[in-house]
């Protein structure tokens, strides 16, 4: 691991690039609705109980990690903007995109409306991603 002597964020890598400018979580919630506040909590309760999780705040957004990011959410005004990385390409309903960073990581993006959005399947696919990290 490498932590920015700038910064203080970690990485896996020495030559992650990355932005400095950090935020905390209550600014980048600041300007969202109760709806989009209510979806963040509900992902992070949920996600705090997989283990050791570790969470960093750029100006884009607020980033779960467990070595490496496997969730990313990214408030809006009305909606949230979720990425989470998998193992395995999953191309189905609510995943609206894709990408394959490496052989074994693929990130998915879905974007959310409403807390009752953060269902099971959802949830499990977070749970996935964090599971698929661990050393």
């Amino acid at each position: 691991m490498w932590t920015c002597p700038k910064c203080g964020r970690t990485f896996k890598r020495v030559t992650g690039y990355h932005s400095c400018v950090t935020v905390t979580e209550e600014e980048l919630l600041a300007k969202a609705g109760d709806n989009v506040k209510e979806i963040y909590k509900k992902i992070k309760k949920t996600v705090l109980k997989f283990g050791e999780v570790q969470i960093n705040c750029s100006k884009r957004g607020i980033y779960f990690k467990n070595g490496s990011t496997f969730l990313a959410v990214i408030p809006r005004k009305l909606t949230m903007d979720v990425e989470f990385i998998l193992p395995v390409v999953v191309n189905e309903f609510p995943i609206i995109k894709m990408l394959r960073m490496s052989k074994n990581r693929i990130a998915h993006t879905v974007k959310i409306d409403a807390p009752d959005d953060v269902d099971a399947q959802l949830l499990n696919w977070f749970k996935e991603g964090y599971d698929s990290l661990k050393s």
